[in-house]
């Protein structure tokens, strides 16, 4: 970012910055900021598609379409939900929007001097490295695994044990 006149208070201009912000923050703000854009608008459009389509079989068949029609939209309705699955847009929007706003409260921060640039990027890097190693640990574990781990940990601790 580069130094701004004064903001006038009108919504959309940006506020005067002491200096600019490292390239570094830039580039994660700008990742972050279409990471979460792109789940939030794929995981809507694919749930929409799914719903719609399946509440589209029982009408279609009803009204006495072609057969082909309710089994196609049946078909689309089965495709857009696997992929939303596939895409994950569900499980990994919600972190990186998280993430986005972890990073522009260290960028607010850093605008009203209560960071150094130096400070500023360990602390967007230490955001970064924990969402990745979130995103690592939680990626290939299913609910179900999730519990079963959860469970066996319990056993061998025990409900009763002392740290």
């Amino acid at each position: 970012m580069v130094p701004d006149e004064q903001s006038s208070g009108n919504r959309g201009t940006k506020p005067k910055v002491a200096c600019e912000i490292p390239q570094y923050v830039c580039d994660e703000l700008q990742w972050y900021s279409t990471a979460a854009l792109v789940a939030r608008n794929g995981n809507y459009t694919l749930e929409i598609i799914a719903i719609g389509a399946a509440a589209a079989v029982p009408v279609a068949t009803a009204a006495g379409w072609a057969p082909w029609l309710a089994a196609t939209l049946g078909a689309l309705a089965a495709v857009a939900g696997g992929a939303r699955h596939i895409f994950g847009w569900q499980r990994t929007g919600p972190p990186r929007a998280r993430t986005l706003a972890h990073i522009k409260t260290e960028v607010a921060l850093f605008n009203v001097k209560s960071l150094s640039c130096a400070e500023l990027v360990e602390d967007v890097a230490d955001l970064v490295e924990w969402e990745v190693a979130e995103f690592d640990r939680t990626a290939h574990r299913s609910p179900a695994r999730a519990r079963t781990a959860a469970a066996s940990a319990q056993r061998d601790v025990g409900p009763d044990a002392k740290a």
